[in-house]
C-alpha cells in the first residue's frame, strides 16, 4: 500500500473501537501492552478506557447505555462512565524532551532510517505543535497525563528522553 496515495485516514471512532477491542484480549490483559502515540488527546483516552456504569431498573434488569444525541461540535458526556479496570494500564510512561533536541535527534538519522516515515522537518514541527497544544496548554482541554492521573490507581512515570532518568508523578 502506498500511504501517500491513500485518500482517507482511519476515523477516531474506528481507532477507539479497534484499540478497545484489541486490549481486552487475553494476551494484553495478562501480559500488558504498550501504546506509542495513541491515545493522542484526553478525548481519545475517555473513549478507550471508560465504560458505561451499569445501571438497573426497578426489577433488577440491566439498562442499556442511552444514546446521546450530539449536535455537531458537542462533546459526549462521560459523567456516568467509570474506568474500565480490565484494560486500564497500571503504569504510564511520559517521555519529555525539548523540541530542538527532538528535531536534532531526527536530523541525525540516516536517509534509510527515515524513508517512508513522518520523520522530516515539516512533519516533526507539525506533530510537536499538535502534541504541545494537546498536552502542554494551560487553556486547552486536560492532557493525556491528566486523564491517567485522574484515574487514581496508575503510576505515572515522567522520563527525560535524553538522560534516561525518571520520577514518579
Amino acid at each position: 500500500i502506498d500511504k501517500t496515495t491513500l485518500p482517507i485516514r482511519v476515523t477516531d471512532e474506528i481507532l477507539w473501537k479497534l484499540l478497545s477491542k484489541r486490549i481486552t484480549q487475553n494476551d494484553c490483559r495478562n501480559r500488558g501492552y504498550i501504546l506509542d502515540g495513541f491515545p493522542r488527546v484526553y478525548k481519545d483516552a475517555q473513549y478507550i478506557f471508560l465504560k458505561w456504569k451499569q445501571t438497573y431498573d426497578e426489577e433488577g434488569n440491566p439498562e442499556e447505555e442511552p444514546e446521546q444525541d450530539l449536535e455537531e461540535g458537542q462533546a459526549k458526556d462521560f459523567s456516568a462512565y467509570i474506568a474500565d479496570l480490565s484494560i486500564m494500564p497500571s503504569n504510564c510512561i511520559v517521555l519529555h524532551g525539548e523540541d530542538k533536541a527532538l528535531i536534532d535527534r531526527v536530523r541525525n538519522l540516516s536517509e534509510a532510517e527515515i524513508e517512508g516515515t513522518h520523520y522530516n522537518a515539516a512533519d516533526m514541527q507539525r506533530r510537536l505543535k499538535s502534541y504541545r497544544l494537546a498536552n502542554n496548554s494551560e487553556v486547552a482541554e486536560p492532557s493525556i497525563q491528566d486523564f491517567f492521573k485522574n484515574q487514581g490507581k496508575i503510576t505515572l512515570h515522567n522520563v527525560d528522553a535524553f538522560t534516561q532518568t525518571s520520577e514518579n508523578a
